[in-house]
């Protein structure tokens, strides 16, 4: 069975800057409120809304599905299966599904201003990754109460965003980072480039201007700055870019590629609920570690690092006892056929060789890379992935777990709920 990738949507105007499209094929009972209405009827109450707090990335969209009755036929779902042989659960292609899930979910498909447009039509589709400065089309699932007790892995172009009315609790893990084996791009990732670009996809995607072979590449930037080359006349990572409070909701960046791939950008998620965000497991966003380059017996440079993606919680309550992670990927050692790759952003990386780790922790930016000799040739490492973006707003914040770029640093933040 195929690994899906994110994506897919129908649009209606709701605002002028916002387009946003229902998936019709769920069906089932409308959920109770506690006057003992539907949702739909309580959304005729001009005062009553679809969450007791406006949220900062979908309101008006779920707002208005709200009132017309759309989310009438959701129930709780929890993911907790597998897509046949793969060990992960996964959205499904343009289906309005996640695999190995159970319970009805209503999908919404939203425009972000300026941002990458939903087809019209039926489903299903496959949404564009964005170009250039455009944001991701969003990808939102509504359910009652939702759980994850598996891995759900999301890739392609569309960012993922989860939407509890009253609980959602990850006990599993959600990675919305890309896979460099597969070459499938993190959630809502820029469309990656050719072989032939000099700076990599993303608004901070690395650079090595010169398609110098024996110059090693920068890492990609978001909230942090990516590593560099030492290497005289080196390839500066382009400065950050993003709001903290991400609005609108962007990936992260690409490291610079050379003789070979640079490291994936993280990708992005929103979890959000009218109650309760419990992370007990794993929420990721990581940029990839560089690919080594192929440049035979004489030696290869380091190519650069993925900056860490973004992850947005919001509810009057959020929990993390697990870990919530946006770092940067490591850069690749230079060196023969053998050159070690760098190391994934999943955790906080260490350094391949000479190759600049990538961020982690209250170190947000990505370390530049080392300097090494095989036979004449002076080759560098390649620069280490800055941060992404993590933004908790809540009233209430639990932290115990593991935060990634910490809370502490520019990239790490935390805010207010807004009202109606």
């Amino acid at each position: 069975m195929l690994r899906p990738i994110l994506g897919t949507a129908f649009a209606l105007t709701v605002l002028a800057s916002l387009s946003v499209a229902c998936d019709d094929s769920d069906s089932g009972t409308a959920t109770p409120i506690a006057d003992g209405g539907s949702m739909s009827d309580a959304g005729g109450d001009a005062g009553a809304h679809v969450l007791s707090f406006k949220p900062s990335l979908v309101a008006d969209a779920l707002e208005a599905a709200w009132r017309a009755g759309d989310l009438d036929g959701v129930t709780d779902y929890t993911i907790d299966g597998t897509c046949g042989a793969n060990p992960v659960a996964s959205l499904r292609n343009g289906e309005g599904s996640i695999c190995g899930a159970t319970g009805t979910a209503k999908f919404l498909y939203i425009t972000q201003p300026g941002g990458v447009t939903a087809p019209t039509g039926r489903l299903p589709y496959t949404i564009d990754a964005p170009t250039g400065n455009a944001p991701p089309m969003l990808v939102v699932a509504v359910a009652k109460n939702i759980r994850v007790t598996s891995q759900v892995v999301a890739r392609g172009g569309a960012a993922l965003v989860l939407v509890a009315l009253d609980t959602l609790t990850i006990d599993g893990t959600i990675d919305v980072g890309g896979s460099t084996d597969s070459n499938e791009i993190g959630a809502g990732s820029t469309a990656r480039a050719d072989a032939t670009s000099t700076k990599a996809p993303g608004v901070g995607g690395g650079v090595n201007a010169a398609r110098d072979v024996l110059r090693s590449a920068s890492g990609g930037s978001f909230c942090g700055v990516g590593g560099q080359s030492l290497a005289t006349g080196s390839n500066s990572a382009p400065a950050p870019y993003g709001t903290p409070e991400l609005v609108p909701l962007v990936a992260g960046s690409d490291g610079g590629r050379g003789v070979g791939k640079g490291g994936l950008a993280g990708g992005a998620v929103a979890l959000i609920a009218g109650t309760s965000v419990t992370i007990n497991g794993t929420v990721t966003a990581p940029g990839g570690g560089a690919d080594r380059g192929d440049y035979g017996a004489g030696g290869t440079p380091g190519l650069g690092g993925g900056s860490g993606g973004a992850i947005l919680l919001e509810a009057p309550t959020v929990t993390i006892t697990g870990a919530v992670a946006a770092n940067g990927g490591g850069g690749s050692d230079p060196g023969t056929l053998a050159g070690a790759r760098g190391t994934n952003g999943r955790t906080k990386t260490t350094a391949a060789g000479v190759g600049g780790p990538g961020s982690g922790g209250t170190d947000i930016d990505g370390a530049n890379g080392g300097t090494t000799t095989i036979g004449a040739t002076s080759l560098n490492g390649g620069g280490g992935g800055g941060a992404g973006r993590i933004r908790v707003n809540a009233a209430t914040r639990n932290v115990t777990g593991e935060v990634s770029p910490a809370l502490t640093t520019t990239c790490g933040t935390a805010g207010a709920l807004a009202a109606w």
